[in-house]
């Protein structure tokens, strides 16, 4: 599995929900979409694009405004989608 993309179509489907969500107003779809556009301009200087990416997407998944874990739940988001994709230390980068 680890030759298959990190973000497939069918994960930025689901990732893609979260962030359309009601109530995520700043860490929603339109920041998703910037973020990975600002990291598309530098994409040749970075040392795993794909990897950025997948943190990009990951970064605010999980969003409850009144908790206070949700960067540590989103990690633990990535870990679980990403398992078999990425080797445990791209996959402790991207988390």
């Amino acid at each position: 599995m680890e030759n298959e993309p990190l973000i497939d179509d069918a994960l930025k489907s689901e990732l893609s929900a979260l962030y359309r969500a009601p109530g995520r107003h700043y860490h929603n779809l339109a920041h998703i979409e910037a973020m990975l556009a600002l990291a598309g301009d530098y994409r040749e200087l970075l040392g795993d694009p794909e990897a950025i990416e997948a943190a990009i997407w990951f970064h605010d998944a999980v969003y409850d405004s009144k908790a206070k874990d949700n960067e540590a739940q989103s990690a633990a988001l990535a870990e679980k989608k990403l398992a078999g994709r990425a080797n445990p230390s791209r996959l402790n980068r991207i988390s």
